[in-house]
């Protein structure tokens, strides 16, 4: 299904780790923090250990569909621990082009910073 929005919601544990960046993946091939036609994406980084990203296809250039990498998120290990990385199910939504909500399925994802 092509999608026209996206909002993915990441929590993390800034104590252990850091998101330094988050940018578009083979699926937004092209998309430059939305410098270019077709999808955007945003992003804001909470100190506090959240990081909001929003992809938007409102006009439609560039749609966005068929299978590959969504997202790359760089961390950075700052001390050793449980990162606590998680994706928020009830914050991420997908919308199709068609306005129909777009099903996530979100596996869990654990990371330990060793020393």
């Amino acid at each position: 299904m092509s999608l026209a929005l996206a909002t993915v919601a990441l929590r993390f544990d800034p104590k252990i780790v850091n998101v330094r960046t988050v940018s578009a993946g083979t699926l937004l091939a092209g998309v430059k923090e939305g410098t270019e036609p077709g999808a955007s994406l945003t992003q804001s980084i909470d100190p506090a250990g959240v990081c909001l990203v929003s992809i938007s296809n409102l006009n439609g250039v560039a749609s966005i569909k068929a299978e590959g990498v969504l997202l790359f998120i760089e961390v950075e290990a700052l001390a050793p621990g449980d990162a606590g990385i998680i994706f928020e199910k009830g914050a991420m939504h997908f919308v199709g082009t068609d306005a129909r909500d777009v099903v996530v399925e979100v596996s869990p994802v654990r990371a330990i910073v060793k020393q």
